[in-house]
């Protein structure tokens, strides 16, 4: 089975797994149980990207099937201070979850330096998620 890097927003997490991403945005948003749920952000990272300072061959060797023959699907790499580990080279998609574990999936783009809105409206990934309108295009407000 492929494995899968993942790097979740809240909580922050750099997590190995067996799940493709619409699998993997259902286990974060509502668990194997589904006791709990909460919408969930989380980017696919490069499988074969090494990341200085973590001991991600570790974690890539947990991430094989149960003794069933089931997917794993998590196998944690970091849970502190990883989205400054990690090299813009190596995100690839951007993964959206619904509390109810539907997926929406954003492949990265090249957007033009000029403006063409009047107002932009940003969510910024932190602990208090605030919402931002401002006039200011997307790497202006970076």
């Amino acid at each position: 089975m492929p494995q899968y890097l993942y790097l979740s927003t809240l909580p922050e997490a750099l997590i190995f797994s067996m799940l493709p991403p619409a699998e993997f945005g259902k286990y974060m948003a509502i668990g194997d149980k589904k006791l709990s749920s909460a919408n969930s952000i989380f980017f696919e990272l490069d499988p074969d990207t090494d990341i200085p300072g973590l001991n991600i061959q570790v974690a890539r060797e947990r991430c094989v099937s149960h003794k069933d023959g089931s997917p794993r699907r998590s196998a944690y790499v970091s849970i502190y201070r990883a989205f400054e580990r990690i090299p813009l080279s190596a995100f690839s998609t951007l993964h959206l979850a619904t509390k109810d574990g539907l997926v929406l999936s954003l492949q990265s783009a090249n957007y033009g330096d000029g403006k063409t809105q009047n107002a932009y409206l940003y969510q910024e990934i932190c602990p208090v998620v605030p919402r931002v309108v401002s006039n200011l295009a997307p790497r202006e407000f970076c």
